[in-house]
């Protein structure tokens, strides 16, 4: 599992690198993450790149999304779901190809 670690350009290849080989093939990983921007979407399309498949989960937990919704109706000057609200992906490694795609 890793929490928010995708929005640094310069790591988020080797963020992919280290799940893959961490991995056993069909193995999973959980990664919680706001979008921040694009952040969240590139990480995915290196991850899909390099023999991921990936689910999406917003609405993973109903005392989060609750809490979630709170927030972003009571706290919208001081809550910015882009940068606060995490999502998760699962990401299911469908190869065991070491070989990893920069782009």
């Amino acid at each position: 599992m890793c929490a928010d670690c995708l929005f640094l350009d310069q790591y988020r290849v080797s963020l992919v690198d280290a799940v893959k080989r961490l991995l056993q093939p069909k193995g999973k990983a959980f990664v919680f993450a706001p979008l921040r921007g694009n952040t969240l979407n590139h990480f995915c399309s290196v991850a899909e790149k390099n023999g991921f498949s990936i689910q999406r989960h917003d609405n993973y937990d109903e005392q989060v999304w609750q809490f979630h919704s709170k927030l972003k109706n009571e706290e919208n000057k001081i809550y910015d779901e882009n940068l606060h609200y995490p999502i998760l992906l699962i990401l299911t490694n469908k190869e065991n190809n070491m070989d990893l795609k920069q782009s």
